[in-house]
């Protein structure tokens, strides 16, 4: 009885001290994928640029003359913008999203002790919350705004379960991270309308669908300058993939992703825990099965963030109420023990951190080069736009002017300073070397084959 008893107390401590390991495994593998220069201008360089511009009033701008709001309607990461006034470095925006990660797990912590989760559930929610594949690919995959639903989603529901009356808050920054985030949040707005009797929870789930209409068909279109479906495809080519083309083959491909999420569920089913379980990431799934982009539909990169946020919020939500129902015969050792045991063969089938199928070189090793360019990127002037390649724009996209080879229009766009990488320029060679030939640069810094020229001629025009 005192082994039982002391393994009771022990395995809490011990699963919330994997969870901080975790943590900081991510932050580690994030930086080194950094320094490999996994973290390209797109999306990372484009983030970066945008949300500085935010920080320093020019809202929205990245590549001098483009607008974010034609890509996504992420209203909410202006107030990011104001950061890089206090450290302006590259990295700042994936040291946010990890922060945002662990200020998530702080929330969900908290509503697992208020809702008598016991210490051992808490642990290993958390644990299931910070390690599991899903969230690992969505912290090592740049920086990406629906990463902010790891904090937000978590305040949203604390604020549904616990203190109602500071909702409004958490879901407008919700609704203003992205377009279709209204569509994301519903189902879980409708769930506790339905459960406490509570009028504004219809009223919120109905506002949060059609906002996601409205952003879509009316808001995206006027800031943005093309409709919604031209950005991503024509309407018949979706209809025609969405409803007539899902063959069992295609099914079999988009449910696979899903094998581990099914199986964390499955425990947690009993009683009414399936309510929650099926409704609150039911959105999050329907839009991402239904997708014709395979990065989309298998979940990679940033696109399993809604509906792992929106699980865990579920596990909560279907414990809490069942220790409602039978607090004396609940078990919670048991779960927290399945619960930890399906997130370690889950990281071990498909993980980034060590022990991962996933894992290499590039998560788990810092790339000398990478931390040159950080030094190379010191001497940039500041001021003026400035031409780089695709590779390094994640490296220097912390300004107000910035332009890659691929956007380049020398009919539009005069260059202040050019920071190449001579090895990797390929097919923007010809255009780089008949800037160079003009004679309007000299070398400002060369180095191990980074060079940075800068304009000694005067420059017409506002660029």
């Amino acid at each position: 009885m005192k082994l039982f008893s002391a393994s009771k107390w022990i395995f809490p401590k011990f699963i919330f001290l994997a969870t901080c390991v975790a943590a900081l495994l991510i932050f580690r593998s994030d930086y080194a994928a950094f320094s490999w220069g996994k973290f390209t201008f797109s999306d990372y360089g484009k983030y970066t640029n945008t949300i500085w511009n935010c920080g320093h009033g020019h809202f929205f701008k990245y590549l001098v003359d483009y607008t974010y709001l034609s890509t996504h309607l992420s209203f909410t990461l202006a107030l990011l913008g104001p950061f890089f006034l206090i450290w302006d470095n590259p990295f700042l925006l994936s040291f946010i999203q990890w922060m945002g990660l662990l200020t998530g797990g702080f929330i969900l912590w908290r509503m697992a002790r208020e809702g008598r989760c016991g210490e051992n559930l808490t642990a290993a929610i958390l644990f299931f919350y910070v390690a599991n594949p899903f969230t690992q690919t969505v912290m090592l995959s740049e920086f990406h705004g629906v990463a902010l639903y790891f904090c937000l989603i978590p305040w949203l529901y604390h604020c549904l379960s616990s203190h109602k009356k500071y909702v409004g808050l958490p879901f407008i920054l919700l609704l203003g991270l992205r377009e279709d985030t209204g569509w994301v949040i519903a189902p879980m707005l409708f769930y506790f309308g339905v459960k406490d009797r509570w009028r504004l929870g219809y009223l919120l789930a109905a506002l949060a669908f059609l906002y996601s209409f409205f952003a879509i068909s009316v808001l995206f279109p006027f800031f943005g300058g093309v409709g919604f479906l031209q950005r991503r495809g024509k309407v018949s080519d979706l209809i025609e993939f969405q409803v007539f083309k899902f063959h069992w083959e295609q099914w079999i491909l988009r449910l696979k992703p899903l094998l581990w999420w099914g199986l964390s569920a499955s425990f947690f089913l009993r009683k009414k825990g399936w309510i929650p379980l099926l409704l609150f990431p039911s959105s999050a799934l329907a839009i991402s099965l239904t997708s014709k982009l395979p990065p989309v539909y298998l979940l990679k990169y940033h696109y399993s963030v809604g509906i792992i946020t929106c699980l865990t919020m579920a596990i909560i939500e279907a414990l809490t109420q069942r220790l409602k129902v039978e607090p004396g015969s609940f078990h919670g050792l048991r779960y927290a023990l399945f619960l930890v045991l399906v997130t370690l063969l889950w990281h071990h089938a498909a993980g980034f951190l060590p022990f991962g199928k996933s894992n290499n070189r590039i998560y788990s090793t810092l790339h000398p080069e990478g931390q040159n360019i950080l030094q190379v990127v010191k001497h940039i002037p500041k001021e003026g736009l400035l031409l780089c390649q695709d590779d390094l724009a994640g490296f220097c996209a912390n300004r107000k002017e910035l332009m890659t080879w691929e956007y380049f229009d020398s009919r539009r766009y005069r260059p202040h300073v050019i920071l190449v990488k001579l090895k990797s320029l390929g097919r923007y060679r010809k255009e780089y070397e008949a800037l160079i030939q003009s004679g309007e640069f000299l070398v400002k810094y060369d180095h191990d084959g980074f060079i940075i020229w800068e304009r000694v001629s005067p420059v017409p025009g506002p660029h």
